[in-house]
């Protein structure tokens, strides 16, 4: 058997990895590529596990995500389906568009916490001890 093309190969991987994805095993995925493709027989079980390995660094490295570029998509998705919905006077489409932009934004986080009631004496204590540590830094610096 002749030797694989790069091109050839990446098709291979590409074949491969949607069965990863289905939990299927080695010796499934040589029995399929074996009744399915004209390759899958003719390669070694060596060939065969590296091509595996390929699929699954192929897997590992679709888990990396790029935060930055996801936001400013998820971000143009939003502003998109505003002016969409504007233009065709939806207003609950606009609502929903307005909502998933302060929501990918964190504008809406103070609304949407959960803990129950805050407790206002502690919070007053905490913030009269952090003023008079201000008071008494402000007199030392002038003193």
């Amino acid at each position: 058997m002749a030797r694989a093309t790069k091109a050839e190969i990446a098709a291979r991987i590409e074949e491969i990895v949607p069965l990863l994805l289905g939990g299927l095993r080695l010796r499934e995925v040589r029995a399929l590529l074996g009744r399915k493709t004209t390759w899958g027989a003719q390669i070694s079980e060596a060939q065969l596990k590296r091509y595996v390995a390929a699929a699954h660094q192929q897997i590992a490295g679709c888990a990396a995500i790029d935060r930055p570029r996801e936001i400013a998509v998820a971000r143009l998705r939003y502003e998109r389906a505003l002016v969409r919905a504007a233009a065709a006077g939806d207003v609950r489409g606009c609502i929903a568009a307005n909502r998933g932009l302060c929501a990918l934004f964190g504008l809406n986080a103070p609304s949407s916490l959960e803990g129950g009631e805050t407790d206002v004496a502690a919070a007053r204590r905490q913030l009269e001890a952090e003023i008079a540590e201000v008071l008494a830094a402000a007199e030392a610096d002038a003193s």
